[in-house]
Formats: C-alpha cells, sequence, structure tokens
C-alpha cells in the first residue's frame, strides 16, 4: 500500500511511499505495523519506531478503498489496484503479536 509519510527528522513529506506488507487495527488506535524498517528518502534517516506519521484523513480514505476493493475483487468484478495491496486488517490479539516481529511502525496523525 502506498502512503504519504512525514518524516518527524527532516520534516519533509513523501507521497506514494510503499509500506507494504503491513497491518493495522479497526479501531486504529494503536498505529500502523510494517514488516520492514522505513528510510526517510529524503533525509535517508532512520525514521522505523516513531519518528513518522501519516494523515489520518488520507490513510481512512486508502483503508476504505481497499475494503471495497476487497469487496469487489471477492465478487469478481474487479481487481485489487497496486497502490491497495500489502494492507492486512487485524484484530488487537493479532497485531500485539505481530508487533514483536515488525521492524517499523507509522503514527497516524
Amino acid at each position: 500500500m502506498k502512503l504519504e509519510i512525514k518524516c518527524l527528522e527532516c520534516g519533509k513529506r513523501t507521497r506514494h511511499f510503499e509500506i507494504s506488507p503491513a497491518v493495522y487495527t479497526m479501531k486504529g488506535d494503536m498505529g500502523i505495523l510494517l514488516r520492514n524498517s522505513i528510510t526517510c528518502p529524503k533525509c535517508k534517516k532512520d525514521i522505523s519506531n516513531g519518528k513518522c506519521i501519516t494523515p489520518s484523513g488520507m490513510f481512512m480514505i486508502s483503508l476504505t478503498a481497499l475494503m471495497m476493493a476487497m469487496i469487489g475483487e471477492k465478487e469478481g468484478c474487479f481487481q485489487l489496484p497496486s497502490h491497495l495491496k500489502g494492507m492486512a486488517i487485524v484484530t488487537k490479539e493479532n497485531y500485539d503479536k505481530l508487533k514483536k516481529q515488525s521492524k517499523a511502525s507509522i503514527k497516524l496523525g
């Protein structure tokens, strides 16, 4: 999935940043977990753990589009676009388990 992120080290934004694979809970209070670490494309610093944010409004729009696309794909009338692939919505219990294996997280801002 591609999102806009803001580096809290240099303050610059990057649009269309690929975060896949990633997980998120439906409640949304825990942020986004990523399997891979994050390096800021602008300043090249490691911003993996709490040093970057994504606008929550834009993320919710992408998440809504992802859910609609998944329903359409299941019905056989739509194919999931590449920019929405790689995000899984999980339960809090699974999120806690995956948190131990993840290398990065993104806060919602």
